[in-house]
């Protein structure tokens, strides 16, 4: 995963430890932290100041497409085509496994009050989870 400087289209940094391709990114609400979710079912955290890899998630049994964090950054959102939606927390540990989708879960956002989960898949069918604490 490469950084680039949106001014001048510069490289700033390449980001390795996904073993293919990465779908989706997102930052951390401080922008402290960059989260990478693939192909290669992990969902990765970053420090976005040192480039360095701050935390790997594990427990996807299918490509992790889309991370999220909540909005005071203490949890990270995933969906994935396992189906489920997997809540971690800072360092990476599993807090909860989300499952009720039938299918491939594409994205997950957290709303802005950080009680309540959306996640939406293949299914044509949109969830609403609360965060687990």
């Amino acid at each position: 995963m490469r950084l680039w400087d949106a001014a001048d289209g510069r490289s700033i940094a390449v980001l390795k430890g996904h073993a293919n391709e990465v779908f989706s990114v997102a930052f951390s609400p401080d922008g402290k932290l960059l989260a990478s979710a693939g192909k290669d079912r992990a969902v990765k955290v970053w420090d976005a100041r040192t480039h360095e890899e701050a935390a790997s998630c594990q427990g996807h049994a299918s490509e992790a497409y889309t991370p999220a964090f909540t909005p005071d950054g203490s949890r990270l959102l995933s969906a994935s085509a396992d189906g489920t939606v997997r809540v971690w927390d800072a360092k990476g540990q599993e807090v909860a496994v989300l499952r009720g989708h039938a299918g491939h879960v594409y994205v997950v956002a957290c709303g802005p009050d950080g009680k309540v989960i959306a996640s939406a898949g293949d299914d044509k069918v949109v969830r609403l989870w609360s965060v687990p604490r």
